[in-house]
């Protein structure tokens, strides 16, 4: 159902349209387009105002006519909007992406609605003042945050279990403490400086961590001195408070540099921390003369959530070692296999038996009966048909072809040495290389 209201302050019913009549059209509807999110079902309505000129000569003969006209045809054409966007590949990744992006679109469906408006009624509208926006149904966003809430229980509860030792998460998790200067009261006399706290609420520090892919929220609580000498005494209060915000503001860019340092390195980054937030806000024209970080820490739950996103990414990292792989599903393998072979036993079943049931039930099932039976059941259990463990044979490494023999070429013969000189005649020495009587060469 339509909410009407107009510039006209006679709001009687077929009140008549002067020449160019300006018409302001409110429309919220609940007549939405509900989309199936991770997080249950969002409707997504169309709130706002049209701002539409009546031309003199117009079909329409009075305000309501306009009224009703208007926001049937924005009724009907968020509807026709919404279906075409939300199966866009444009969608945002996460539990509202769908509805996320629709809404993201806010600007270019007041375009979409406007030129419509103009089109199918013949109005000229004011897109100056005409401000339609996507938005959740109120039930909805209620909804919507439960059932958001309910998942963080469960998520919690998951963690919890995986984590074990409760008792270290009842405590906030301290990275550093330290000694600070005690504040000064705020006085109602100038001064010249004055030592004031700041703590993080307004501005929230995050350490962004790209290896365990969470941003923890860090908390912080130190002190600020400021010089108050050009400050009247009257804005002391306001001002100090301005700047304690600032303070934590600042130290939050800071943090936005950290996005490969672990909470644990922060400890050693105090002094760090201080001295870049100081030289920011004197850049920044603020009178401070120096700060000092009193705590900083990470709340139990945090320090929860930090601990678990750890231990998954060293789970991740052991996975890409083929050994440690090769553990992992060994162990997994044996845990099925001592499962299988109790549900049998209870059962009154021998292994066989109760493979051969298990290949029944998964042929039925659909499987493959060439490829489905009690055999490959059991090869799968890595047993044989006794339940005994079955080690899997190594394949044997192809034995390195041999090096091919080289077959050695025989030396030529030599020729046989001759027993008389070729030259003389004479009767050859047994060794030597010339005739003893002419001196030839043999």
């Amino acid at each position: 159902m339509g909410l009407f209201d107009h510039n006209s302050n006679n709001n009687a019913s077929g009140t008549p349209l002067t020449p160019d009549k300006v018409i302001r059209v409110s429309v919220k509807y609940e007549d939405g387009v509900t989309l199936e999110e991770m997080t249950g079902p969002v409707t997504l309505v169309s709130r706002g105002f049209v701002v539409a000129t009546v031309p003199n000569g117009s079909r329409f003969k009075t305000v309501e006519e306009v009224q009703e006209a208007v926001t049937n045809l924005t009724i009907r054409e968020t509807k026709t909007f919404i279906e075409k966007e939300k199966d866009a590949p444009s969608a945002l990744p996460g539990a509202l992406g769908k509805s996320t992006a629709i809404m993201m679109k806010s600007k270019e469906f007041k375009e979409y609605i406007a030129g419509k408006v103009e089109a199918e009624l013949g109005l000229a509208v004011d897109r100056n003042d005409s401000s339609i926006r996507i938005s959740e149904n109120d039930a909805t966003r209620e909804a919507r945050k439960q059932m958001e809430a309910q998942r963080e229980q469960e998520k919690m509860k998951q963690i919890d279990a995986a984590l074990g030792n409760q008792a270290q998460y009842q405590q906030d998790y301290i990275l550093y403490q330290g000694v600070v200067a005690p504040c000064n009261p705020i006085p109602s006399t100038p001064v010249a400086k004055l030592i004031v706290p700041f703590k993080s609420g307004t501005a929230k520090l995050e350490l962004r961590n790209r290896a365990n892919r969470i941003s923890t929220p860090v908390e912080v609580e130190g002190v600020v001195a400021v010089d108050v000498s050009q400050i009247d005494p009257s804005v002391y209060a306001p001002r100090l408070e301005n700047i304690a915000d600032s303070v934590v503001a600042y130290m939050n860019l800071v943090f936005m540099e950290f996005e490969d340092v672990s909470i644990e390195d922060l400890r050693n980054k105090i002094g760090e921390i201080c001295s870049k937030t100081y030289e920011a806000l004197r850049k920044a024209g603020q009178s401070v003369l120096g700060l000092q970080i009193g705590k900083l820490y990470i709340t139990g739950e945090e320090k929860k959530k930090y601990d678990y996103a750890e231990m998954q990414r060293k789970k991740m990292e052991e996975m890409r070692d083929p050994n440690k792989l090769a553990d992992v599903l060994r162990q997994q393998k044996q845990i099925m296999r001592d499962q299988k072979l109790a549900q049998w036993k209870a059962a009154g079943l021998t292994p066989l038996q109760g493979a051969q049931q298990d290949a029944d039930t998964m042929i039925a099932k659909g499987a493959d009966p060439k490829m489905m039976s009690a055999k490959s059941v059991l090869a799968v259990l890595g047993i044989d048909e006794n339940g005994n463990v079955v080690e899997p044979v190594a394949p044997s490494a192809p034995s390195a072809p041999s090096a091919p023999q080289e077959t050695s070429t025989p030396a030529p013969m030599a020729a046989p040495r001759p027993k008389f000189c070729q030259n003389c005649g004479k009767l050859l020495p047994p060794a030597g290389a010339f005739c003893q009587e002419c001196g030839s060469r043999i």
